[in-house]
């Protein structure tokens, strides 16, 4: 059987499918250079100006999307979190060192975590407080608390509280297997229930 030729795609298609790929985060940079040169090719210059647009708004969302967040450990080690496979089966939990319900939050935590790793994931602390001192003050609380297994980050420029609209503290944000935020739940929680836990669990595996 002879097989049929392939038909080439219009500008027009090539430009649908773009915006498609977008809509649903699957652009790459070799769909939008290719775009870009059949608009070119076919010598349509308002098909070429859309063309430029569709590539650029595409660039932007992919370099947004890949940048991440720059988080700061007590040596001033760099950690990234970035939305896709590195964030797979976690949680991440922003906090502030003066603030009263994170503090009375960090045991049930500390039992989150555990159950949390068990399962194959992990619970990253991080600190919207952006010094060392309230870094060493965030310690204290952990060996206060019996909590000596945690660990914490801190965020330096905010990042977290920006990127993801935070608006109080604690916040759980949590992200499923593929590393996209699913849930967001700001506030005291008792996260060492057993049914809170279920719930989290459920969520970072699907």
């Amino acid at each position: 059987m002879n097989n049929m030729p392939l038909q080439k795609l219009t500008i027009s298609e090539h430009i649908s499918n773009i915006i498609i790929k977008v809509f649903f985060q699957q652009a790459t940079m070799d769909s939008i250079i290719s775009l870009i040169y059949t608009a070119h090719m076919n010598k349509k210059k308002l098909l070429i100006i859309v063309a430029a647009i569709t590539a650029a708004v595409t660039a932007a969302w992919w370099t947004y999307n890949t940048r991440g967040v720059i988080i700061y450990a007590e040596d001033q080690s760099k950690t990234k979190i970035v939305e896709n496979s590195s964030l797979a089966h976690s949680c991440v939990f922003v906090w502030s060192a003066n603030c009263s319900a994170c503090v009375y939050s960090l045991p049930h935590i500390n039992i989150l975590q555990q159950h949390i790793e068990l399962a194959g994931g992990k619970l990253i602390l991080v600190l919207e407080d952006d010094n060392i001192f309230l870094l060493k003050l965030a310690k204290a609380h952990f060996i206060r608390l019996n909590t000596p297994n945690l660990k914490t980050y801190y965020d330096k420029q905010h990042s977290l509280q920006k990127r993801y609209k935070l608006t109080s503290f604690p916040t759980l944000l949590v992200f499923n297997s593929k590393g996209k935020l699913v849930h967001k739940v700001e506030g005291f929680v008792p996260w060492s229930e057993e049914k809170k836990i279920n719930e989290i669990l459920l969520m970072i595996k699907s």
